[in-house]
C-alpha cells in the first residue's frame, strides 16, 4: 500500500495564550495525548508599544512571517525591522524578542521546527531566569 502524500490535522479549536504584550493563537502543535506533528504553527499578535519577552528555544528553529503592522525583532545582538511579507529566521538556541514599535497591532505567522517547544525566558542581562517546556497558560 502506498503512503498518502499528505496528512490532515484533525479539526480543533486553536489554543489561545493571552499575555500582557499580546497573544499567541496555536494552530498546530503537539497536544497532550495527541500525535506529534513535528512542528508548531501559531499566529502572534503584539499590541502597540509592547514586546514579547527575550527568550530562546533550545530544541527548535523559529521562523516569523510578518502579516500585518511592523515587527522589530532582536535576534542575538542584531535588530531587524520587519514589515508585512518579511520573514526572519531565528536559529535554535538564539536569544530573541519581538517588539511592536507601531501604532496598531502587529501580527505574524510563526513556525517552529518542533511540535513541543522548549521555552527559556531570559533576563535583561541575558541570563536564564526561568526554564520551562512549552508554556501552557490558555483559556
Amino acid at each position: 500500500m502506498t503512503a498518502p502524500l499528505h496528512e490532515t490535522m484533525p479539526p480543533s479549536k486553536p489554543r489561545i495564550q493571552e499575555e500582557s504584550w499580546g497573544r499567541m493563537e496555536w494552530l498546530v502543535e503537539r497536544r497532550p495525548g495527541g500525535t506529534d506533528p513535528g512542528l508548531s504553527l501559531a499566529v502572534m499578535t503584539v499590541r502597540p508599544g509592547h514586546q514579547a519577552p527575550r527568550h530562546r528555544h533550545a530544541n527548535c528553529t523559529e521562523v516569523l512571517y510578518v502579516t500585518g503592522g511592523r515587527l522589530r525583532i532582536c535576534r542575538g545582538d542584531e535588530v531587524i525591522d520587519a514589515a508585512p511579507g518579511d520573514s526572519v529566521l531565528v536559529p535554535k538556541g538564539c536569544p530573541h524578542a519581538a517588539e511592536n514599535p507601531g501604532p496598531t497591532d502587529t501580527s505574524a505567522l510563526i513556525a517552529y521546527s518542533a511540535g513541543r517547544r522548549h521555552y527559556q525566558l531570559l533576563s535583561s542581562d541575558g541570563q536564564l531566569s526561568t526554564c520551562s517546556i512549552d508554556r501552557r497558560p490558555s483559556r
